[in-house]
C-alpha cells in the first residue's frame, strides 16, 4: 500500500469525499431558470400545442370547432378533391426551392469571400475587417446603450 492509501482512524487518506452529481447550489440553480423556462413555455410551447390542436379541428371563423382528428391532414395530403390540395403541394415545391436556392447561394457566396480573403491580395487585413463588420456592429451598439 502506498503512504495515501494507508488507513487512518479508520478511513482512507487521499479520497475524494462523495459529492453530488448537481452539485450543492443545485436548488438555486433551478430558482434562476425557472423564470425564464416560463416565459419559454409562455410564449413558444403554448401556442405551439394551441396550434396543433387548432390543427385537429374544423374551425369556422367566428365559430366553434367540431374536432375531426387527422382528417385535416388527410385532406391536405391525400385527397384530391379538397380544394387546398393542389395549392399545399405548389407552396411546398416553391419553398423547397427556395430553401435549396437560398442554401446555395450562401454556400457560393461565402466561399468565393473565403477563398478571396485567403489569398496574397492587397490591403487584405481591410478586407477581413470589411466583411467582419455586420457581425461585430450589433454588439459595439448594445455595449454603447448599455455604457
Amino acid at each position: 500500500m502506498s503512504t495515501l492509501q494507508v488507513a487512518a482512524r479508520g478511513a482512507l487518506v487521499g479520497t475524494m469525499p462523495a459529492r453530488r452529481p448537481l452539485g450543492r447550489d443545485w436548488r438555486l440553480g433551478f430558482a434562476l431558470i425557472a423564470p425564464v423556462f416560463l416565459v419559454i413555455i409562455g410564449l413558444v410551447a403554448y401556442p405551439l400545442g394551441y396550434s396543433i390542436w387548432l390543427s385537429l379541428q374544423d374551425v369556422k371563423v367566428g365559430g366553434a370547432g367540431t374536432f375531426v382528428g387527422l382528417g385535416n391532414y388527410y385532406k391536405i395530403l391525400f385527397d384530391p378533391e379538397a380544394r387546398i390540395h393542389d395549392s399545399f403541394y405548389s407552396s411546398l415545391k416553391i419553398t423547397l426551392m427556395y430553401i435549396v436556392g437560398a442554401d446555395v447561394g450562401k454556400l457560393i457566396i461565402g466561399m468565393i469571400s473565403a477563398l478571396i480573403l485567403n489569398a496574397e491580395i492587397r490591403a487584405r487585413h481591410f478586407w477581413r475587417s470589411l466583411l467582419f463588420l455586420p457581425w461585430a456592429i450589433p454588439g459595439i451598439v448594445a455595449a454603447y446603450n448599455w455604457k
